[in-house]
């Protein structure tokens, strides 16, 4: 606990000094936040990272007396638990205050719109950050789209507020809607700015990043890495091995008994099929399929799970074809009574089981196309992520690869 005055019992975290709350503290703008025991001081992002080479804009660059040599995070947490938009006193709200120096201006005296658009997008994304982190555990994100309205021009030196908070949150927990204001102490509105942005990385994929500590050498390297060549090596050698075997079946069944039986048509049938799969399964690497969850856009994984539905729908049927060709040959040579039933009875089995295979890829969602695109997820019924990955595993590799930087 701080022992601070005019800030009650806040905690003040390691990494944010108290001049800097000294300071914040002294002016009316940051005043009343410090003393109402909702909001709460966050870490600032003022350390540079990874050798070097994370959070050096506001760690390194922007972090003298003449650039932002005070920020001051503070955050409220909503009031209430039903859906969002929420009232003005209910919602969720971070607030940061920056005094600027005047090493970033453009005309003199007056701070750059670069700067004013970094900043906001830096505190929106906070804001989509902690609402995130509250529902899903906190993974990274990144900035897709940010409109910003200039209204008055910010002189230098000088301290601002901005206050953020998200309006609405979509896609499962992956797209936000955030605004944000400037204001200087006098309440004179600066620049507005709004925008969509979601989650970087899918419910599956997050986990696994946080738990595996990268350093920026390894990251580069999977982000690089692509096994979608090798898949299609292996997917091509073993294709042109079966069409080898089942054009030599025919022609060898048509050279030596001059007749091509049932279970050799359903077999070719089957070949056929599998060969428009293989078209299909082209195109998922052909749009990223292979690389790295950390390498993939949201736009990317869409157009992947787009190719694999057809894909994995033309493998169900595939496979029911070759093992009705299998059981056909096996009526063919045996004839007995008993062992024929037998073998009907596996037929139904097989054909059933297929085709409720099939019924659960065409019913996975509804609409259908949120199988594929994200933006209709939201709005759609969708099976159990994890069930279906049994049939779709390309769904389960979504990395929203533009959303709000946090």
């Amino acid at each position: 606990m701080s022992h601070l005055p005019g800030i009650g019992d806040k905690r003040i975290p390691n990494n944010v000094q108290e001049a800097t709350v000294e300071h914040f503290s002294a002016m009316p703008c940051a005043q009343k936040q410090l003393q109402d025991p909702r909001f709460r001081i966050l870490s600032q992002s003022r350390t540079v990272t990874d050798g070097g080479k994370g959070h050096t804009l506001m760690g390194k660059t922007r972090n003298t007396a003449e650039t932002i040599e005070h920020l001051l995070i503070l955050h409220r947490d909503s009031t209430s638990d039903g859906p969002l938009p929420h009232t003005e006193d209910e919602r969720a709200e971070s607030r940061r205050f920056y005094t600027f120096g005047g090493d970033l201006n453009a005309h003199p005296g007056l701070l750059h719109g670069g700067v004013v658009s970094c900043v906001l997008d830096s505190t929106m994304g906070g804001a989509v950050g902690v609402t995130l982190a509250k529902q899903k555990g906190g993974p990274p994100t990144f900035t897709v789209q940010l409109n910003v309205t200039f209204k008055r021009p910010i002189r230098t030196p000088g301290t601002v507020v901005i206050r953020a908070w998200v309006t609405k949150v979509e896609a499962g927990g992956r797209k936000a809607w955030c605004r944000g204001i400037i204001e200087s102490d006098d309440g004179t509105v600066h620049a507005l700015a709004e925008g969509p942005g979601a989650e970087s990385m899918s419910r599956i994929a997050s986990p696994l990043m946080t738990g595996m500590n990268l350093t920026s050498a390894e990251r580069d390297r999977l982000v690089h890495e692509s096994r979608g060549p090798m898949a299609l090596a292996i997917l091509f050698t073993f294709w042109g091995l079966s069409v080898t075997l089942v054009i030599t079946r025919m022609f060898v069944r048509w050279r030596v008994s001059k007749q091509v039986n049932l279970d050799d048509w359903v077999i070719g049938a089957s070949e056929v099929v599998g060969t428009v799969m293989m078209v299909f399964i082209y195109f998922q690497v052909h749009y990223g399929d292979g690389r790295h969850l950390l390498a993939l856009t949201m736009q990317e994984a869409d157009n992947i799970a787009k190719m694999n539905f057809p894909a994995v729908t033309l493998w169900t049927f595939a496979i029911i074809g070759t093992k009705i060709s299998i059981l056909l040959q096996y009526l063919r040579l045996f004839q007995l009574r008993k062992t024929t039933r037998l073998i009907w009875a596996l037929m139904v089995i097989v054909m059933l089981g297929g085709l409720s295979t099939f019924e659960v890829i065409m019913t996975a969602c509804i609409p259908i196309a949120a199988v594929w695109n994200t933006d209709l997820r939201s709005r759609a019924k969708c099976l159990n992520q994890r069930l279906f990955g049994k049939y779709n595993q390309p769904l389960k590799r979504q990395r929203a690869g533009q959303y709000w930087e946090y």
